[in-house]
């Protein structure tokens, strides 16, 4: 899609990372009548803003790169605080799957409740672990946890995310 039907298309709001129709000539009246000036897209369960424009659904945030820089992002776009419906232009940057994987939340089945440790029942002690590295085993889970975000912020640097 070129820079400029999406310009055309939508208003982005860099402050508050919302998206607007904007009133298009292209279109009937009742299209107009309906989406002009309404909120873009839809949020999915998992907080992505998902936006159809031309047949193809898009990612908002994706979208807010290209409509702010006028390129498409080479990589994935990362939110730096790890909320996915926040589509802020200071809140997003270009990352790697890496990068990304560094600034994810811990998993809903992390029974420690500490991003990179689990308890091993075997020896009786947590373990910690970063980018499927083993890091060691420790007394409790806060030593672990500290192991994790000392790997972490060596591994994924300004995209760690101790929790």
């Amino acid at each position: 899609m070129p820079h400029e039907e999406l310009i055309a298309a939508l208003d982005y709001d860099r402050e508050t990372g919302l998206w607007r129709w904007r009133y298009r000539p292209d279109r009937d009246q009742s299209w107009n009548t309906r989406y002009a000036n309404t909120e873009a897209g839809v949020l999915r369960p998992d907080g992505y803003r998902y936006i159809r424009l031309n047949g193809e659904r898009c990612l908002g945030s994706r979208l807010a790169w290209f409509f702010v820089t006028g390129e498409w992002p080479s990589g994935e776009i990362d939110h730096a605080n790890g909320n996915p419906s926040d589509d802020r232009w200071q809140n997003l940057r270009q990352a790697t799957r890496t990068q990304q994987c560094g600034n994810s939340r811990r998993s809903r089945r992390n029974a420690s409740g500490l991003k990179g440790v689990w308890f091993h029942k075997q020896k009786g002690r947590f373990t910690a672990q970063c980018d499927h590295k083993h890091l060691g085993l420790f007394d409790t889970a806060e030593q672990a946890h500290a192991a994790y975000l000392a790997a972490a912020r060596v591994k994924f640097g300004e995209f760690a995310r101790g929790g």
